[in-house]
């Protein structure tokens, strides 16, 4: 694979790149430019001029799964592109991602890149040399001076990075961490994340607390497909993010070492903001419209404190819209690895599992369960376990292993003829992400639904069987018309 810069100039050399040299403001011009020139083009969009700035902006990389490392030069499939394009308002999009045979195809292919990645786990390697060339060091640092941080929607309460791969290292081990957060400029040297419960940066957090230490971190943008990839994964506690994206290159990657932190950074970085976190204390953050186009409330986050920005020559920021596509590419590998640990964890619970598959919706928030049940009551036990397991769960269907989860209409018709809704839905409120548009409190509200059959019914709910039916032969039939 290769870093940003390359993977962005593979996409031009296939024309799929729009340049944009009119000058354009950070403030909602580029981000309506950007939207724009996903929902009808499909392409990738790189600013040129940037009013007030040097550095140029790039966004759009990852607008279907196939561009996310995998083939990175592949062209837009037309039938994905018709599909996109029918839908009626942009952000809208999440019901297409399990309707479709051809997006099951790429989720299966997400699966088995991550999957590679993390049976595959390959150290990094540091190294001296690194085209971070330049460096701005303490009261010279005002980010929003220097970097061209787009503020996306008028409800937004400020300027967002939106893809800045933070870093941080436990603090009683060799154990580093990645992980991508929204973080708003507060401040010229000083930024508020976001972090959502049951992350593991929320554990790094906890434990300098606990030491009354500080935390350092680094956020990294413009960093190469595998680093962006690993970091949105939910990969298990302990397991280095760099070793995953190691593994899903098939080789290590390079690091760097910080100049005003004691941490390892993506050695080919576009840009990279070194800094640190008081855990002792919260800082006021949001509101900032999310991946469900809702403008999500303030929030408590966690005060970075800046203490140098580094970029290469001519830098690159990469801008993404989350309420895009791209948005909804780099969600996927969370959703697929969120499902896999799922899966893992339930056959912990019952030997009975025999599926587990997203629901449409943003990947990863609900889950259909195929099961050969052996009792009344492990349906309910299953969507019980999964709500303490997951914060990110809000929707558990359980099925009979006779429904095809993968379709989401059989999903629908298990629901239809096999739940009495008094009985067999289960609402209640368990620890939510913070992102939850529909949070009540501290928590969310979720949903549960037993859909498989239950035996006091008279239909017993086989499904009837036109018994001929796989095997007309139309072709031979139609002949005598």
């Amino acid at each position: 694979m290769c870093d940003f810069r390359k993977f962005l100039a593979e996409l031009e050399s296939t024309d799929h790149v729009v340049k944009i040299k009119k000058p354009v403001d950070i403030k909602y011009e580029l981000a309506a430019i950007q939207w724009r020139i996903e929902k009808d083009l499909c392409k990738v969009v790189f600013f040129e001029n940037v009013k007030g700035y040097d550095v140029k902006v790039a966004g759009n990389l990852y607008l279907i799964p196939l561009r996310m490392g995998i083939t990175p030069t592949i062209p837009m499939i037309e039938e994905m592109l018709s599909i996109y394009r029918s839908m009626k308002k942009p952000g809208i999009l999440y019901p297409l991602w399990a309707t479709n045979d051809m997006i099951i195809q790429m989720y299966k292919e997400i699966e088995e890149l991550v999957v590679k990645g993390l049976k595959n786990p390959s150290k990094p390697k540091l190294r001296d040399d690194t085209p971070l060339t330049t460096t701005i060091k303490k009261d010279k640092i005002n980010v929003l001076k220097v970097l061209p941080i787009p503020k996306y929607f008028k409800e937004d309460g400020g300027h967002y990075i939106t893809t800045g791969v933070t870093i941080a290292k436990d603090p009683d081990s060799d154990f580093v961490n990645a992980g991508v957060y929204r973080i708003e400029v507060i401040d010229k040297d000083k930024l508020a994340m976001m972090v959502n419960v049951k992350r593991d940066l929320r554990s790094l957090l906890a434990k300098a607390r606990r030491k009354n230490q500080r935390l350092e971190v680094a956020v990294a943008i413009g960093v190469r497909p595998e680093i962006l990839i690993a970091s949105a994964m939910s990969v298990p506690y302990g397991t280095g993010e760099f070793d995953v994206a190691g593994g899903i290159a098939e080789h290590p990657v390079d690091l760097t070492s910080g100049q005003t932190i004691q941490l390892s950074i993506p050695s080919d970085s576009e840009i990279v903001i070194e800094g640190f976190i008081d855990p002792q204390k919260e800082v006021s953050e949001g509101p900032f419209t999310e991946y469900d186009l809702l403008a999500s409330r303030k929030t408590k986050g966690f005060l970075i404190n800046v203490t140098a920005i580094r970029f290469r020559d001519d830098p690159i920021y990469h801008s993404l819209v989350c309420t895009s596509m791209e948005m909804v590419s780099l969600i996927l590998p969370l959703g697929v690895t969120e499902m896999m640990n799922a899966k893992k964890f339930l056959r912990e619970v019952t030997p009975n599992i025999k599926d587990v598959w997203m629901l449409p919706g943003v990947p990863g928030v609900g889950m259909a369960i195929s099961i050969d049940k052996e009792h009344v009551g492990e349906p309910q036990e299953i969507i019980h376990a999964l709500f303490a397991y997951s914060a990110r769960l809000k929707r558990v269907i359980v099925v009979d292993d006779d429904i095809d989860i993968y379709d989401p209409f059989e999903v629908q018709w298990a629901i239809d003829t096999r739940v009495c809704y008094r009985r067999d839905v289960i609402i209640l409120e368990a620890t939510g992400e913070i992102t939850d548009a529909a949070r009540v409190g501290e928590y969310s509200v979720k949903m549960g639904i037993d859909a498989t059959k239950k035996k006091e019914h008279p239909s017993k709910f086989e499904r009837s069987d036109i018994s001929q039916f796989e095997n007309v032969n139309l072709n031979e039939i139609l002949k005598y018309i």
